[in-house]
């Protein structure tokens, strides 16, 4: 067995491919002698048998490459039906962690035994030179299967075939189970490929079978093994770059995701009982995404899914109770589900008990209790409860005014994703409170705000730009981030696009009209002044959302 797999005929002697102790790279290859192929192989079954090192960790490694393919299987099956059983998800999380493991020990020992291999055989090697010829793995894989006497060869025919056989049923079982029309085109891929690798390794269990069956190795047999193998070698990896190049083209947003589909998938995974399905179906609804908004179907939904123990739904039903969406309005139903999520470490809902105690929503006002329940939000990391906490600090309620503090919790929010605090950062900036005041930074600030979409610091930075304070002056962008901000409804934006604008520069004005003009609502004369034709195209501009 040693001579078959690790050496080969050629010219002037033999090929030799020497222990690799770098598993994914390139092992040497040598063209040796008669003499020093005997001598290696000698060496080599020395170190595979007795109580040597190499053997020991040899006989382990097979025992950890079995367990690995087990752990494999029993994951592949345990993933396919754990929506239908749910606890079954965490039993996979398992098993995959011991597969992991598993991987781990065996690569690490065949790194061991190779260098164990490679002490012995390395003398021998003094006097061979290096050769471009290979032995490839796909090579050593032919040869073990049929080097030796007709029962071994026999033997390792069928394991192989039996190997084979329960890959392809894992593959065909996942493509069967996960095969729904209608949920997207790239759900649709997923099922078509492990459907053709199953169908490909079930090939390869006949072809198994056949060789074991057969008196010689059929000549077509190393060919369609090697065919099988490119197909699924390069199958894999044309499916792993779609994937990771339709990832992209989503994350990056030049397409779209398919939240019709994905309501449908949601819908199917919902009814099966998946929790987190269920939460996603409901935000769907919530948020329209896929089809009609439909606040009583989130309501539904999300109830399902907080009853099962999702904190998440627990917090927005809620949230749905207390603005009335869905149904009607109830302050105490809302309370006991924030209530419900905090006690499970949902930090939204504890900032919105926290504003419902400053501003008595369903209870007695109590700043003290807000401060606490903002306290307990900023620790479990939600930005809205530390920027809460920051408001608290700037305006001195239930806390000696620090705008210090402010400026901290005011931070420590924008870090964590909160707009509003982009923006308070920069008035704490431009009014020098807390911090020396700093006009650039306040206008850095409002630049982060207004990407963010936050109105106050679109309206903030338009002021800016129209200035040119702490930076070049932009009138146009300045005109078009006012008009944006009362377009998405800013009381403050609305009121002055309305008014005779004569604080800001002619320039300004001018933008507004221009931009008034391209959207065919303004048809006079574009200019710096501000006329009644110009607050009309502006009521025509804000009607749809007045």
């Amino acid at each position: 067995m040693l001579k078959a797999t690790c050496f080969r005929p050629a010219a002037g002697g033999f090929i030799y491919r020497a222990p690799n102790p770098w598993i994914f790279g390139r092992a040497d290859n040598y063209l040796v002698a008669a003499s020093q192929r005997d001598a290696i192989a000698g060496a080599l079954a020395a170190a595979s048998i007795g109580k040597s090192p190499a053997s020991r960790l040899t006989r382990a490694m097979g025992v950890s490459l079995v367990g690995f393919l087990i752990t494999l299987l029993a994951s592949s099956m345990l993933l396919m039906f754990s929506i239908q059983y749910p606890y079954l998800g965490m039993v996979s999380i398992i098993t995959t962690a011991a597969m992991v493991a598993l991987l781990a020990a065996t690569i690490w020992m065949l790194h061991k035994v190779a260098i164990l291999q490679l002490a012995r055989v390395t003398p021998i090697l003094a006097d061979a030179r290096k050769t471009t010829e290979r032995i490839s793995n796909a090579d050593v894989l032919w040869a073990s299967r049929t080097a030796g006497g007709g029962t071994s060869v026999r033997r390792r025919w069928v394991l192989s075939g039996t190997v084979n056989a329960f890959v392809a049923a894992a593959f065909l079982a996942f493509a069967y189970v996960n095969w729904h029309p209608g949920e997207g085109s790239f759900n649709a891929a997923t099922s078509l490929f492990t459907g053709a690798a199953g169908v490909v390794f079930g090939f390869q269990t006949v072809l198994h079978f056949y060789c074991a069956l057969s008196r010689s190795i059929p000549a077509f047999a190393r060919q369609a093994e090697q065919i099988c193998s490119r197909t699924v070698k390069y199958g894999a990896l044309g499916f792993a770059v779609l994937g990771l190049g339709y990832a992209g083209l989503l994350g990056t947003g030049v397409i779209q995701p398919d939240f019709a589909a994905t309501r449908v998938r949601y819908t199917r995974l919902a009814g099966d009982g998946d929790i987190e399905a269920m939460g996603r179906l409901a935000a769907q609804y919530r948020d329209g995404r896929g089809g009609p908004e439909d606040f009583a179907k989130a309501r539904e939904w999300y109830a399902k899914a907080a009853t099962a123990g999702d904190a998440h739904a627990m917090f927005w039903l809620g949230w749905l109770y207390q603005g009335g969406h869905g149904g009607p309005k109830d302050l105490a139903s809302a309370r006991t589900w924030f209530e419900k999520a905090a006690a499970n470490g949902d930090g939204a809902a504890m900032t919105y008990l926290g504003v419902d105690a400053q501003y008595g929503i369903g209870v007695a006002k109590d700043v003290a209790q807000a401060k606490a329940w903002f306290e307990r939000a900023a620790a479990a990391g939600d930005s809205q409860g530390m920027n809460s906490l920051g408001t608290l600090y700037r305006d001195g309620l239930g806390v000696p005014q620090d705008y210090g503090q402010a400026w901290g919790w005011f931070e420590k929010a924008a870090a964590a994703g909160s707009a509003p605090s982009l923006n308070e950062l920069g008035v704490l900036y431009i009014s020098g409170r807390g911090v020396d005041r700093n006009p650039a930074k306040a206008r850095a600030w409002y630049e982060k705000a207004a990407a963010a979409g936050q109105l106050d610091g679109m309206q903030h930075l338009a002021i800016m730009l129209d200035r040119g304070e702490a930076g070049p002056a932009d009138p146009n962008r300045a005109a078009h981030l006012l008009l944006s901000s009362a377009h998405l409804g800013h009381p403050w934006s609305k009121t002055v696009l309305g008014g005779p604008l004569l604080f800001l520069n002619p320039a300004t004005r001018t933008g507004i009209k221009r931009e008034l003009t391209e959207l065919k609502l303004y048809h006079g004369t574009v200019d710096g002044e501000w006329n009644d034709e110009a607050r009309a195209a502006v009521t025509a501009y804000l009607k749809p959302n007045s």
